[in-house]
């Protein structure tokens, strides 16, 4: 299998951030690569600075999840089953923002329908 990274080399993505709090995407790309190495060396023991660095800053474009919201999706859901029978929610806005979870998701749903 294909790689991204070279042998000997490990590929890190970080994300940081959240709603509500967004000055930190103001900060100057070193200032960024330096809270993530500390944040990163609070859990790993990284000895040495990155080969290279890339920051993206992608300003109001991940949806957040707020606090109860499994719970409010958990209702839609069991109020589409008992209104809507055989309709089987997927996407984004439900259970996980990238396209895996949506990939996920629609499997499900098919597995749903064709089990219905």
């Amino acid at each position: 299998m294909a790689t991204l990274n070279p042998d000997g080399k490990v590929l890190l993505r970080c994300y940081f951030g959240r709603a509500g709090d967004e000055a930190v995407v103001e900060l100057s790309d070193e200032a960024i690569i330096k809270i993530v190495m500390n944040d990163l060396n609070k859990t790993m023991d990284i000895a040495e600075h990155p080969d290279f660095s890339i920051v993206t800053r992608w300003k109001n474009s991940i949806p957040q999840f707020t606090v109860g919201h499994k719970h409010r999706i958990e209702t839609i859901k069991s109020a589409v089953e008992e209104q809507r029978p055989g309709v089987f929610p997927a996407g984004s806005l439900y259970e996980g923002l990238g396209v895996p979870d949506c990939i996920d998701q629609g499997e499900a749903a098919v597995e749903k329908v064709l089990h219905t």
